[in-house]
């Protein structure tokens, strides 16, 4: 019998395994592990002198054989009679010891595991778990996956299926480099020899539950040389093509591939490569040193001698002989970056790094020399000659120059730290300001952190802005490192007086976010949030506004039993609630256009349906998707009226998922649907690129307006962005920054000119437009100052968790809390506040869209115009007059900002610019490499319905935005964060950082602190061109308010703050969506199956061998510009080496590790291999990975 207590004392959130069906009583007979997680700080290690509500017990059972069979945790509610309620899952096996069932969470109500668990938080009960059907073999494969209710049974047709062959008359063609003809700077020398023989592949083809299969083939070293899908009558192929030594060099997407109609001729694929293809080169050490991406130019990188990344350059700078350089220090940390200007070819450049002598390091000095205006305390040592500085990062103690920042005392009765305490901690950033005016004494912000010096979490940041003036976020922090109390005091300008708001937030036994309150200055403490939960974990009930016995609204939420969002509100019953959504799955409502609406049952959505109290009916679109889930027709239907076919959008793709066709029907809802744009769309060369050339409108000018009749609409620079856009009349050239982000936009003599820092942020935005047809030009000027918005110097509003505050001023400043009403995207549909004039709750607007993002009109609630009354009171709460600032919150679809300034358009996201009314970017993807299948102009895969655009890089499936909101213990610590800095980084990881410094650097980054990175994002291979390690700092309305929260790991609190939408976490968490063209969709860490690794076969149980750890190693250097990096906490690993026995092994050695461990039957293909440093391969030891990556 095996018995252990422990306690973990840690800032993080235990996690509980889950529940069974068959429950015993806790007994010292069974063999178990307890496990008791302290919620307050305590020297008592004795268990029973500890009070429960002090502490999270799990405890985990196992049988005879030393499985898992029960999980339970202690005590997670209290009934309405008293009883205890405890939380339990179980785990059952068949005859061959397989996992056969996983059960849900339930509830045992008093500890009486002698009665059955009960699955009433669920909407049904029959089925509540998921099971696997294995095949006859020792291989122990699986066949099929069935999940959690009667719909998706193991037995049914809606479970997930897999079947194992070999190639056998599937026409994959066989393509190779040729490395003597791949020269730099041009295509790289693509061969094709013919097509692989017969049983020389493995053919793994999944079928999902809809009955769409996707086929993948792998060869004998395991890696995938094609992904197939056959749907709607054509073949969707993708080839992986590698060179002699292993390294992924091209990647062939469909539509080069449709082209070339699967020939083995090579000069027909040759004019098909710049277009089209992903191309990849490396150095004679294997590192990255050129790629191209579709429709972009080359790309150079730099190396020096310890292989860091040190200079890249794209297509853009090269014309303007730049590169944009990092300088790091001799603990790898990045010090700077900047440009530099170098008449030398990358080979001399390369060659010059190579020759170098020194180190390449940087080192602090404590004078310093002076740069663009500013101090560096650095020495001028290592490769990079400061011609222009852009970010300079600060680590282990601050500068002498301290700008009046106070560095010592405490923050909220936390004492700072100070001295040896900082050693390894950011503490401050210097970020350049980028705009027409870069050579502005003013043109640097600097960002300081400071950290409380019991357990070295930053507990405030004080930022100078480019004008002087300050956001200063200070956060009180609980024991496990939770924020209670957040206040932040604001400047515009220095001289300015404060804007300063006091937040409160209270949690359960479980840290999960019950209050929230917010107060302005010395005003009235406003009750932002009151949340409710079910004893599964899942967010039931939200109270919003105004005070805790009377708020302005209750959200309800609804869930199926795969714990899919269904309902927002009750659409048949609003009563007092202002907006009610919603959403059918596997399940339709009668509708006018739900006949040709099939029920789906791979997450896609086949109905939303809503109503509002402005608008009364229930609405609906009814959804058809093809079989790479891209929409191809939203039906509309006004349920109340009878009315159909008012708004629809249908679309047409080409292989890439590039749109080629349009019609889009609307203007007003009457019975006959107004068909208001009919339109085809053409691409450059030929139709073989994803840049497109022109859109034709064969309808009329409502919708979209082809401006231009005659030739091409649209020309690129050499990045892939719009330069050129005629259809609204831009005809002099977009001018763009080397982030690719666009500083100034010409129509005629009106302009806007854009400002950003140098990692990205939107810093300001000036338009010169014309109100008249004879008036001159009128200046406006917004600015972004950390979430605080203003027009022409006047301060407009700031964000909340819930929505905005509105600035109202007239005379003085009065302040009122404007609520936004949202979707499961993050879409802001209802917006509403308190009228104190007429002392009710009024709507300020309401906006639908179609399923792009256009906004439907003729129904929506536009902001009503109001004017000052004669006693200079204003209605506020619905004041849109020239004092109010709603009128100026633009903060819509996907909740970005619209562009609408000279009739353009645009939804500002982060790294791009989306057009609504043509439903693509018009800038490549900065992660279009995670993305192969797809066209890197398209938004949200094309999968608008249930796929929210994160930051503008990539889409995340609705399901995993908002499950996390209400998953019991999900997304209210660091791996929230590290799902924030993953999603700028194309990493699908969202992994708990258990060092209280990495999490005290992912604050920094959050604030703003480039440096806060610790080198993580660096050693990444991660490109600062693209201001990667920004992701958490743009748009206006998404940052301040969080900021003290998330950068003490507090996403609870920081990560809803962060988002525009009442989904806390929508705009954080990084995952690869659903069924993106030829991939099977992958799921949230938290939800436990990003890495399940694989088992059974013939390798089951063996070791690795050497070339397959070479190969697992060289696919690692790949992915991150030519350095291996632990695929958990993402630092730097070093070789492996030979020690004499008792020698310390390094922490940060690689280790080529088992995903699903060797000892349980892990076998050694590809899908089972990683990279782990020796740090968190110990850690990890031979846990199964659905037990490991929960944590």
């Amino acid at each position: 019998m095996m018995k252990h207590f422990y306690e973990k004392i840690i800032p993080g959130l235990c996690v509980i395994v889950g529940i069974n069906l068959t429950a015993k009583a806790q007994t010292k007979t069974e063999n178990y592990i307890l496990t008791s997680e302290l919620l307050e700080a305590t020297t008592d290690t004795t268990k029973s002198n500890l009070s429960a509500k002090n502490r999270i017990d799990k405890i985990t059972y196992f049988d005879g054989l030393g499985r898992e069979k029960m999980s339970i945790v202690s005590p997670v509610s209290t009934s309405t009679r008293g009883q205890t309620q405890t939380l339990a899952t179980t785990v059952t096996y068949d005859g061959f010891g397989r996992v056969d069932r996983e059960y849900l969470p339930g509830v045992v109500p008093n500890l009486n595991f002698t009665t059955a668990i009960d699955y009433t938080d669920y909407p049904e009960t029959s089925n509540a778990y998921s099971q696997k059907k294995y095949e006859d073999s020792p291989l122990n494969r699986v066949l099929k996956q069935g999940a959690p209710g009667a719909a998706w049974e193991v037995n049914t047709n809606r479970a997930i299926g897999f079947d194992y062959q070999t190639n056998q008359g599937d026409h994959v063609l066989m393509f190779g480099i040729n490395q003597n003809l791949t020269n730099s700077g041009n295509n790289i020398a693509l061969t094709v020899t013919g097509t692989y023989q017969n049983g020389t592949l493995y053919k793994t083809t999944t079928t999902d539950e809809n009955g769409q299969p996707i086929i993948e083939f792998k060869d004998k070293q395991g890696r995938v040389i094609l992904k197939r899908i056959r749907a709607n009558g054509k073949e969707f192929n993708t080839y992986y093509v590698y060179d002699i030594y292993g390294n992924l060099a091209c990647v062939l997407p469909p539509k080069l591939m449709q082209l070339a109609n699967n020939t083995t001729t090579n000069a027909v694929y040759t004019p098909l490569l710049k277009e089209l293809a992903y191309q990849y080169r490396y150095d004679d050490k294997n590192r990255l040193i050129e790629k191209k991406l579709p429709g972009k130019g080359w790309e150079y990188m730099l190396y020096d001698k310890q292989d860091r990344l040190v200079a890249v350059q794209d297509e853009n700078m090269r014309n303007e002989n730049y590169w944009i350089f990092t300088k790091y220090d001799k603990f790898g940390r990045v010090a700077m970056t900047g440009k530099i200007w170098a008449d030398k070819p990358k080979s001399g450049l390369q060659n010059d790094l190579d020759s170098y002598l020194g180190d390449n390091n940087v080192s602090r000095d404590a004078t310093g020399y002076m740069q663009d205006n500013i101090t560096i305390y650095y020495n001028q040592a290592g490769f990079g000659y400061n011609n222009h500085v852009l970010t300079v990062n600060y680590y282990d103690d601050y500068p002498t120059a301290q700008q009046g920042v106070s560095l010592t005392g405490n923050v909220l009765g936390q004492t700072i730290a100070t001295g040896d305490r900082l050693k390894g901690l950011p503490t401050l950033t210097v970020t350049r300001s980028l705009g027409t005016w870069e050579n502005n004494q003013w043109n640097f912000e600097h960002n300081y952190t400071l950290y409380d010096n019991k357990y070295l979490r930053a507990v405030k940041n004080h930022k100078i802005n480019y004008l002087k003036g300050s956001t200063i976020v200070e956060s009180e922090l609980d024991f496990r490192g939770k924020a209670t109390k957040v206040v932040t005091t604001h400047k515009r300008l220095e001289n300015n007086f404060p804007v300063k708001t006091t937040e409160i937030f209270s949690y359960d036994k479980f840290e999960r976010l019950l209050r929230h309150t917010h107060q302005i200055n010395t005003g009235k403490v406003e009750v932002l949030t009151q949340n409710s939960y079910n004893n599964i974990g899942q967010l039931t009930s939200k109270k919003v506004g105004n005070t805790t016995t009377s708020p302005y609204q209750t959200v309800d939420y609804q869930y199926n039993i795969r714990g899919w969002l269904t309902q927002i509100n009750d659409i048949t019953n609003l009563g007092t609630d202002l907006f009610a959504f919603k959403i059918n799955y596997n399940t339709k409502d009668q509708t006018k256009a739900s006949n040709a609406t099939q029920e789906l049952f791979n997450g896609n959505i086949a109905q939303t349906l809503w109503t509002s109290q402005e608008n009364p009916y229930i609405r609906s679109y009814d959804y058809n998707y093809d079989g790479l889930s891209r929409l191809t027709n939203a039906g509309y239907s006004n349920l109340s009226k009878d009315f159909a076919g008012t708004y629809d959008e249908q679309l047409s793709y080409d292989h890439n998922g590039n749109i080629l066709t349009l019609k889009r029907y609307g203007q007003t809802e009457q019975a006959t649907p107004r068909l208001i744009d009919n339109l085809t769309y053409n691409y450059e060369n030929a139709e073989k690129s994803n840049r497109l050339l022109k859109v034709t409108d064969s309808s009329n000018t409502l919708g979209f307006n082809d401006g231009n009749k005659t030739g091409n609409d649209y020309a690129y620079d050499k990045n892939g962005n719009l330069k050129i856009d005629l259809n609204k009349g831009i005809t002099d050239s977009i001018t763009y920054n080397h982030l690719n982000l666009p500083t100034l936009v010409k129509k005629g003599a009106q302009t806007i000119e854009y400002a950003y820092s140098a990692t990205g942020v939107k810093l300001r935005k000036i338009v010169k437009a014309q109100q008249g047809v004879n008036a001159g030009l009128t200046t406006t000027t917004t600015e972004y100052l950390d979430g605080f918005q203003y027009k022409d110097g006047v301060l407009q509003f700031f964000p909340t968790t819930e929505g905005y505050v509105n600035a109202i001023t007239a005379g003085s400043v009065a302040y009122n809390y404007v609520y936004n009403l949202t979707d499961h995207l993050g879409n802001v549909r209802v917006s509403y506040a308190w009228d104190d004039v007429n002392s009710k709750l009024k709507t300020v607007n309401e906006d639908h869209y179609y399923p792009f993002g256009l906004q439907h009109k003729g129904y929506n609630k536009p902001p009503a115009d109001i004017t000052i009354r004669d006693t200079e009171r204003i209605e506020i709460g619905i004041g849109i007059g020239s004092n109010s600032g709603s009128a100026n919150y633009k903060y819509k679809y996907n909740g970005q900002e619209l562009q609408d300034e000279l009739r353009l358009g645009w939804y500002s996201f982060k790294y791009r610019n989306y057009d609504p009314e043509i439903s693509r970017f018009f800038n490549v993807d900065p992660l279009a490499e995670g993305y192969h299948w797809q066209s890197v102009f398209a938004f949200g895969s094309n999968q608008p319905v249930h796929a929210k655009e994160l930051e503008g890089l990539e889409s995340a499936d609705d399901k995993s935005l908002f499950n996390r909101v209400g998953n019991f213990l999900a997304d209210t610590q660091v791996g929230t964060v590290m799902g924030a800095v993953n999603t700028v980084k194309g990493v699908v990881d969202a992994g708990l950082a258990d060092n209280a410094k990495i999490g005290a650097t992912m604050g920094a980054l959050a604030n703003g602190d480039v440096g806060g990175a610790i080198g993580i994002t660096a050693e990444r291979g991660v490109n600062f061109v693209q201001g990667a390690v920004q992701s958490l700092l743009d748009i206006p309305a998404n940052y301040i308010k969080g900021t003290g929260d998330v950068l003490n790991g507090n996403t609870a609190v920081g990560a809803s703050k962060i988002t525009q939408s009442n989904i806390s976490v929508a705009t954080i968490i990084a995952t690869e969506g659903a069924l993106k063209g030829v991939a099977p969709k992958a799921t949230p860490k938290s939800t436990s199956t990003v890495k399940m690794g694989s088992q059974g076969g013939p390798t089951a149980g063996k070791r690795f061998t050497p070339s397959q750890k070479a190969e697992a190693i060289s696919s690692n250097k790949t992915k991150n510009g030519g350095i291996t990096v632990c695929e958990d906490c993402g630092v730097k690993t070093t070789p492996a080496v030979k020690r004499a026995e008792g020698v310390k092994v390094d922490k940060k050695e690689t280790q080529v590790d088992h995903i699903y461990p060797k000892s349980k039957g892990g076998n050694t293909t590809p899908e089972n291999r990683q990279i782990l440093c020796q740090g968190c391969n110990n850690k990890k030891s031979n846990q199964l990975p659905e037990d490991y990556y929960k944590k």
